[in-house]
């Protein structure tokens, strides 16, 4: 059974850039696309039974006019009209969103984010914390390159395609060294898989540096330059370690894995990395600390989609991740 894409719109030109790229990828997947948009309305004593049904008419006529422009092969590689579903539904976005996902067998979420007074409320606000927590779903965000230009959706879904033939594409893979990170593991592998691409295991770790060996109350204080070297040069080998430990259990000889180690700030090391490699979609797990694990998309992922427009795919992680041993139909559940 082939997989289902979900692009959540609000009407906003910022929500349908997130359309070219969901089309490629339905394309290069032979997944469905499925839209969707919540409205919301208003309390019965201002709005009247009339205007609801208006409202629900109007957001309905919106997703229909979507559907007939990305099916339409004047503006591009169109997918085909019964590949593309649509619903309109009212209520609490959030709400809404995780009782019909799982209803609506949905296995991709794809959506747009901005750098405006942080990450948007659509991408990284509200929506996704409440999808990405409740569910355990993966979530592509995507930073358009032009979030301030408005474009008609039609010019919006002649924009180029990202993704490109055969092996040239690549996923990389974050990993800290913990097994929450590694739950990105198995939908990272199938992704792979199904797009014929090239998977990248990223490891960035820190390493000292002279002064860390003169502050006072540094446990290093003292050790001198050779030691450190060693020291750092031990990390480094226990990474690439960990990278083939973690290979091995992946147990997968058809797939094309490269392994990586970075030194440095973590953000900034990962995107020069999948800049460096070509990247086309970047995996991240968020772990269980803060409302979004902290550690990773309260800072490192928030500030990888701040200054790259790379797509990354991120995934909430509260337990240990299964080893991935067989890859489906399903894109990445």
């Amino acid at each position: 059974m082939s997989g289902r894409i979900l692009i959540p719109l609000d009407g906003s030109v910022l929500a349908e850039k997130a359309l070219p790229y969901a089309l490629e990828l339905a394309q290069s997947l032979d997944a469905d696309l499925f839209l969707m948009q919540v409205v919301r309305i208003k309390p019965p004593h201002t709005e009247t039974v009339d205007r609801e049904i208006e409202v629900l008419e109007e957001a309905n006529h919106y997703l229909l006019n979507v559907r007939k422009i990305i099916t339409d092969p004047a503006y591009g590689p169109a997918i085909s009209p019964e590949r593309v579903q649509t619903l309109v539904t009212y209520g609490d976005t959030i709400e809404q969103l995780v009782d019909l996902i799982p209803f609506e067998r949905v296995d991709l979420i794809v959506m747009t984010t901005h750098t405006r007074a942080g990450l948007s409320r659509l991408a990284l606000g509200s929506v996704a914390i409440g999808l990405v927590r409740r569910l355990g779903q993966p979530v592509i965000l995507i930073l358009p390159p032009d979030t301030e230009q408005d474009l008609p959706l039609e010019e919006i879904i002649r924009q180029p395609e990202r993704w490109k033939a055969g092996p040239q594409r690549r996923v990389l893979v974050t990993l800290d060294g913990s097994v929450e990170a590694e739950a990105v593991l198995e939908p990272a592998v199938k992704l792979a898989h199904r797009l014929q691409a090239t998977l990248y295991l990223l490891r960035v770790i820190t390493v000292y540096t002279p002064a860390d060996y003169t502050l006072p109350n540094s446990y290093y204080a003292g050790y001198n330059v050779p030691e450190m070297k060693k020291e750092n040069q031990q990390r480094r080998e226990e990474a690439y370690r960990y990278l083939d430990e973690v290979q091995a259990r992946l147990k997968e000889p058809e797939l094309d894995i490269i392994k990586g180690v970075r030194t440095g700030e973590p953000a900034n090391e990962i995107v020069s990395y999948a800049r460096q490699t070509q990247t086309d979609l970047l995996v991240m797990a968020t772990h269980a600390r803060g409302r979004l694990g902290h550690a990773l998309l309260g800072s490192v992922a928030e500030e990888v989609l701040r200054t790259s427009h790379i797509p990354v795919m991120v995934l909430h992680s509260t337990q240990a991740a299964p080893t991935p041993k067989e890859t489906g139909k399903a894109l990445v559940s």
